[in-house]
């Protein structure tokens, strides 16, 4: 046999005695043809997508639940009833039982009976001659030797090698999805004594609202900014004017390799020794041109069984490098897609980025993507991760306990930089930034068993886990920090499940525990984190065939904010789009002390309803109350963490499952999701504090809404909720920032199914997100500037009435024109409200439809050694239908609270690709 159960091994270590949902799996022995069980038969659960193979006995234990269906052969499978599932130590212990055995009638045996001579144990005839045992176990003799006055038997010992492994090969190619409509009619320019007029770079112009470039043609004389020359009339040109492509995105490809090689050692069917091999490495090209990164990971691990008195070791470690040409840190990608959008269409930005010794841009008031692309470092990030753990274990009778330390170092180096000649840095600016997280773990435990049989186990644990967290940042020529956290988590649970011994037809399980949490960084201890959960499984409901599981549980999490968590990107509350050129962060928190420790007081009801196992209901309510979160202020020109809320957050979940629908071996779950939230409290004064955005639009804090509900500008109206329209015309704008919108949908609906026939396997998932409000301020900033589709489609609009009333009252008559080439340039609709318009205004709906993935795999056996081939072909975000062409999943400046703010978000990828798979 050549199979290596390494993994499930791997999975015991790590979860030896506590972890907190404790995974099943399935066993047995599976057929095909023939009443025999087959080796190395690969069993597929088909719900998961995990797969192994059985042993040379036809037996393999796999994880599942309930409702799962194991495939197998071409055409067969197996349906796992919740009878049917054990935990992985129960099927351990089950396993090395020792087994009485049958007695062997043999000839030499009758005749031992027949000559009425007494046989003992060894089958020898009882006589001055001793025999003596070498060896092992007395059933597997390799040689009988006689001496002078004894038999010496030299038993058999098995020793065998067992191995396993993996080699993955995947090719993906990618492209943006849904991107901003432009506009490629109108070139860079403005009205100007009732006529359109271009304006080249050298005025520094930064609108396109100039003439229609089909009314445009080159001069053909020598100009700096563009081979072909000026813009003139048509009819005094050259040749036609050109419409320049400025986009600074790309398709990307991405390779990856992974390598994964298990091996143990067993002699006389117990394991000795394990060991495993992980190699891994990527190539990514990033979104941005001439963007990339590469990641490299290795890990060895190695584990001894009975070192001493019964105790196991465990060993690994892991080293993983991560390298970026850039990052985002400073903003520098959302910034070179603004200036990629905004380019104007008669300007090319590929044509140079230096004219002389300055930057070559459109405007002085803007910058080449190029030119800031421009490269000194071939990689301005680099990631360094080294970590390792070392465990020892032992289980005795009903006692078990362990003793695990981990240690884990990661460092970070960025260097970010803008040249001389950047806009907003006419001498430029630089920093590295370095950062080293240094931790170390000791979890140590123990549990005992009162009872441990079918119909009854009860069990007390014991956790201990003690951190020491150290973390220092370095900024060059700029300030240092350095955080410092000594944490201790006391656990003690006591678990226990009973089932009924007459009818069998019902499970109870329950859980009862409390822990301790103590920090140096807080200003309070908790000794009080209670945990209770409750389920009830019950056979035969109603019918033969419906099955119910009621379940319950409350308990309570306290956690700290984390030192690895940077939180330089909150000073982008502190300023306007405007200053974004001058937007280069250099602050982080200053300490993480003094701080009350944030609590989570979750409660959990639901139920689960089955039938015959191909079709189950699941409904569960969920709500956790937050008390005491922690958010950064901007206080004294410092970055500072305060506990600033309370907050519930409730989720209502569905979920629905069909086996063998609508064909045999389909697969279809339907899952709705409905979450709400609310602020309960307020703490110190913080009503209308930001946690991410613009100081002029935001997600905030406001007592009695949502959490991070959108604050912004909007117009002016009475008390009958009517725009009041100005001396001019054009509505009124309110002083006085308001609640424009929440960013939680108000569903999500996830549907997936899988398919199998033969060796094929289809898999599909679809995701329908309803609602959901999103600022959409790239659209605000683009019709500022002219470049939307929208603003090209507008500018033609004349008298036209806005809905609302008068400064005194009466309905409003007058008629504007969005842009009349008669009227002064800052009269017109989309430069008088600034360069993000009035945010009520581009408050949108996130309705989306998403094709999450379609993955098609053919899997075959090629050879003894080669057990599995698996090959794939895939596609991931294909599709992404919104209405409003708009990304709910991208975040603002790529912050953790930036949902439902996009200010030029990178677009998501829609990706295509394959893998192949060997299974050894």
């Amino acid at each position: 046999m050549k199979h290596l159960y390494i993994l499930f091994f791997t999975i015991l270590f790590q979860n030896f005695l506590f972890s907190q949902d404790s995974q099943l799996y399935y066993e047995g022995y599976f057929y095909v043809s023939t009443n025999k069980p087959l080796k190395n038969l690969i069993v597929t659960n088909k719900t998961s997508g995990n797969y192994d193979f059985t042993d040379e006995k036809g037996y393999l234990m796999i994880e599942a639940k309930a409702g799962d269906t194991l495939l197998y052969g071409k055409k067969n499978s197996r349906v796992v009833q919740a009878y049917d599932l054990k935990e992985l130590k129960t099927i351990i212990e089950s396993k090395n039982k020792s087994a009485s055995a049958n007695a062997i009638i043999s000839n030499d045996y009758l005749t031992a009976i027949n000559s009425n001579k007494k046989v003992d144990s060894t089958n020898f005839h009882q006589s001055k001659t001793n025999a003596k045992k070498i060896g092992g176990k007395s059933d597997r003799i390799q040689s009988i030797r006689r001496t002078d006055a004894d038999y010496v038997i030299k038993n058999q010992v098995s020793k065998k090698l067992f191995y396993s492994g993996s080699l993955q090969l995947t090719t993906e190619f990618g492209s943006p999805n849904v991107q901003p409509k432009l506009q490629n009619q109108f070139v860079q320019g403005r009205n100007n004594n009732g006529a359109l007029q271009w304006n080249g770079p050298e005025t520094s112009e930064i609108f396109s609202f100039g003439p229609d470039i089909s009314t445009l043609g080159f001069d053909g004389n020598p100009y700096a900014y563009d081979v072909n020359g000026r813009l003139v009339s048509k009819a005094n040109s050259i040749g036609s004017a050109k419409i320049y492509n400025n986009s600074i995105l790309r398709n990307t490809q991405k390779s990856s390799t992974f390598l994964s090689i298990n091996s143990y050692f067993e002699k006389d069917y117990s394991r000795k020794w394990n060991a495993g091999l992980d190699l891994g490495w990527v190539r990514e090209d990033l979104l941005i041109r001439d963007q990339f990164q590469d990641s490299k990971n290795f890990g060895v691990s190695f584990g001894k069984n009975n070192i001493f008195r019964n105790h196991n070791l465990s060993f690994n470690y892991k080293f993983n490098e991560q390298k970026a040409t850039n990052t985002n840190r400073v903003g520098l990608f959302n910034r070179v897609y603004q200036n990629a959008l905004l380019t104007p269409i008669s300007f090319e930005n590929k044509q140079g980025n230096l004219l002389f010794d300055l930057q070559r841009s459109y405007s002085s008031f803007a910058d080449n993507p190029y030119f800031l692309l421009q490269n000194i470092r071939r990689y301005n990030f680099n990631e360094h991760q080294n970590a390792l753990n070392l465990k020892l274990a032992k289980e005795d009778g009903k006692w078990q306990y362990y003793v695990s330390q981990s240690y884990e170092n990661t460092q970070f180096s960025n260097f970010d930089s803008y040249k001389n000649w950047t806009y907003g840095f006419p001498n430029g600016i630089e920093t590295g930034r370095n950062q080293n997280n240094n931790n170390y773990n000791l979890n140590f435990g123990g549990s005992y068993s009162f009872r441990d049989s079918y119909y009854s186990n009860d069990k007390l644990y014991f956790n201990a886990i003690i951190n020491h967290n150290d973390t220092k940042i370095s900024y060059t020529n700029f300030e240092n920090y350095h955080y410092h956290r000594f944490s201790q988590d006391y656990i003690l649970r006591y678990k226990f499940s009973f089932k009924n011994v007459v009818f069998d037809n019902f499970n109870l399980e329950g859980e009862a525990g409390n822990g301790i949490y103590a920090s140096n960084t807080t200003t309070k201890n908790e000794f009080f984190i209670p945990k209770l959960a409750l389920s009830l499984d019950i056979k035969e409901l109603i019918g033969y065939r419906l099955h119910a599981k009621f379940f319950g549980s409350i308990y309570k999490n306290v956690y700290e904010s984390d030192f690895s968590k940077s939180y330089s990107n909150f000073l982008l509350t502190q300023i306007d789009d405007s200053q974004l050129n001058t937007y280069f962060p250099i602050q982080e928190v200053q300490s993480f002390n003094g701080l009350k420790s944030i609590n989570n007081l979750e409660s959990k009801v639901g139920i689960r309803l089955y039938h015959d196992y191909r079709y189950h209901l699941e409904g569960s309510f969920t709500n956790k109350k937050f008390t005491n979160d922690v958010f950064p202020v901007f206080e004294n020109g410092q970055i500072l963490l305060k506990n600033l809320v309370d907050h519930n957050y409730k989720s209502y979940d569905l979920n629905f499952g069909l086996q063998n629908f609508p064909f045999r071996y389909g697969n279809l779950q339907i899952g709705f999701n409905k979450t709400t939230s609310e602020v309960t409290n307020v703490l110190g004064d913080f009503q209308n504090a930001p946690i991410s955005g613009f100081n002029s639009i935001y997600r905030g804090i406001v007592k009695d809404e949502a959490l991070g509900v959108l604050i912004g500008t909007a117009y002016q109206r009475n008390e009958n909720g009517d725009m009041i329209i100005g001396n001019d015309g054009f509505p009124l704008v309110s002083s006085e920032k308001k609640i424009l919108g929440n960013p939680i949908p108000d569903f999500t609906m996830k549907f997936s199914y899988t398919q199998n026939i033969r060796e094929f396997s289809l898999n599909i998932d679809v995701e329908w997100r309803k609602g959901g409000d999103i600022w959409n301020g790239t659209n605000a900033n683009l019709d500022y500037y002219g470049r939307s589709a929208n603003s090209a489609q507008q500018r033609n609009v004349s008298n036209f009435v806005f809905d609302g009333v008068l400064q005194n009252g009466s309905v409003n008559n007058i008629p504007v024109d969005f842009f009349n080439v008669d009227q002064p340039f800052d009269q017109n609709k989309f430069y008088r409200y600034g360069s993000l318009g009035v945010a009520e205004n581009y408050i949108v709906k996130g309705d989306a439809v998403r094709i999450n993935n379609i993955t098609l795999s053919y899997s075959f056996r090629k050879a003894e050694f080669l057990k599995n081939i698996r090959l794939s072909v895939f596609a991931k975000n294909i599709l992404l239908w919104s209405k409003n062409k708009i990304d709910a999943q991208t975040s603002f400046f790529d912050s953790d609270n930036g949902q439902g703010l996009n200010f030029y978000n990178l677009p998501s990828m829609r990706t295509y690709g394959g893998s192949v798979s060997f299974i050894f």
